[in-house]
């Protein structure tokens, strides 16, 4: 699921993930506690990757372990961002399997493989279109 990181706003990702969690809560307080968590860890990880991208300007994309409850149904599975420009960034979990190689290439694979497989093009071009 792509997430379209916009300053502290929750994420798509975030709002998709609480959704499919609110499935399974029993509790009121529970999911209170769990939607927080991950809207801090969904701001944590997009802070963490803004200042990898500005340390890293000829890169677009990045790959990582997703933090704990950045996304709950994937915590510590991979994660790739695509910097659309600075500012904007896309990020999608990966299948457990795919090991965390952190090129340039092998991101861009793994991205446009999920992008194509899940048919995220519109969301990807819309958040294109989005600048502040």
């Amino acid at each position: 699921m792509p997430n379209t990181t916009n300053g502290g706003a929750p994420s798509i990702v975030v709002e998709r993930a609480m959704h499919d969690y609110r499935q399974n809560v029993d509790s009121d307080a529970e999911e209170q506690f769990l939607s927080q968590e991950c809207i801090t860890a969904s701001d944590r990880a997009s802070d963490a990757d803004r200042k990898w991208f500005a340390e890293h300007p000829n890169r677009s994309y990045r790959m990582r372990r997703a933090l704990p409850f950045e996304f709950p149904e994937a915590e510590g599975d991979p994660v790739i961002i695509f910097q659309i420009h600075p500012g904007r960034r896309v990020k999608m979990p990966c299948n457990p399997g795919v090991p965390v190689i952190n090129t340039e290439e092998r991101c861009r694979y793994w991205f446009q493989r999920g992008v194509k497989d899940h048919n995220f093009e519109e969301e990807i071009e819309r958040a294109g279109r989005l600048r502040q």
